[in-house]
């Protein structure tokens, strides 16, 4: 969608397979008067991470998420928590040399992860 599907990404610029891409989801709001949080994007978002900490190989891979905004990143911390700790996954997703994060754009500056 950005400039001419050509953005490539850390850490590769080389490396089609790590480019940015787009998940559209389809009910995602932004609830400007309410709760300032796009509920169906962070369940989208929770969903994935716990599909990725879930499988094998896919857990093996670090995970970062960025949020637009604070409301947003302590929805989705509280939904993930939950979901971790409900799946058993806590092991995968915090006790490793990388743990998942989940910041806003204010406080990610220097972070990385696989994903």
């Amino acid at each position: 969608m950005y400039y001419s599907s050509k953005l490539c990404t850390f850490p590769s610029p080389d490396a089609l397979d790590s480019k940015v891409t787009l998940r559209y989801i389809e009910n995602g709001v932004y609830q400007r008067g309410g709760s300032k949080c796009n509920r169906e994007e962070a369940e989208a978002l929770v969903a994935e991470v716990i599909r990725r900490l879930s499988d094998k190989e896919l857990s093996r891979s670090s995970i970062g998420i960025v949020t637009f905004s604070m409301p947003q990143q302590v929805y989705i911390e509280k939904m993930l928590n939950k979901a971790i700790s409900d799946r058993g996954l806590d092991d995968a997703a915090y006790d490793r040399e990388e743990p998942v994060f989940v910041k806003n754009l204010e406080n990610v500056q220097g972070d990385e992860r696989d994903v």
